[in-house]
């Protein structure tokens, strides 16, 4: 196969793959579910959570750090489901990236306010960060 066939059988696939998303999300995961709903909500609450809690001073600069760590794990998160490495079977929309609660909202916002804790009180964030996952496993 040639270049061009080669593109036209991988976008026929992935059109196929698209209809498969929507016909999936409609039957397992649409609004009328209750996972739709707590992905909503694990959407909103940590950015509502922001709003109230974050340092207006450093506005730029903390959301800046946020920015990083949601295209960080967004592009993470790409690598493992496009490898087959792990699987979101519920997601807010078919058009929008899967695990766009967690990337874009749930992860970014614990990060920063983890930062911002370590930023305003002198402490060391490398050392802060290792300690909150060391104490998930417990």
């Amino acid at each position: 196969m040639n270049y061009k066939e080669i593109w036209e059988k991988i976008n026929e696939q992935n059109d196929i793959l698209h209809s498969l998303y929507i016909s999936y999300w409609d039957k397992f995961s649409d609004y009328t579910t209750w996972q739709f709903w707590l992905i909503v909500i694990s959407l909103i609450f940590p950015l509502i959570i922001l709003f109230i809690a974050i340092d207006r001073r450093r506005l730029f600069e903390i959301l800046f750090f946020g920015y990083t760590v949601h295209l960080l794990w967004a592009y993470i998160d790409l690598t493992l489901s496009r490898g087959n490495f792990l699987t979101h079977t519920y997601f807010l929309f078919p058009l929008v990236p899967n695990a766009l609660n967690i990337t874009g909202s749930f992860l970014p916002v614990g990060y920063i306010l983890v930062y911002q804790y370590a930023t305003n009180h002198q402490k060391n964030f490398y050392i802060l960060t290792q300690l909150s996952q060391s104490d998930i496993g417990k």
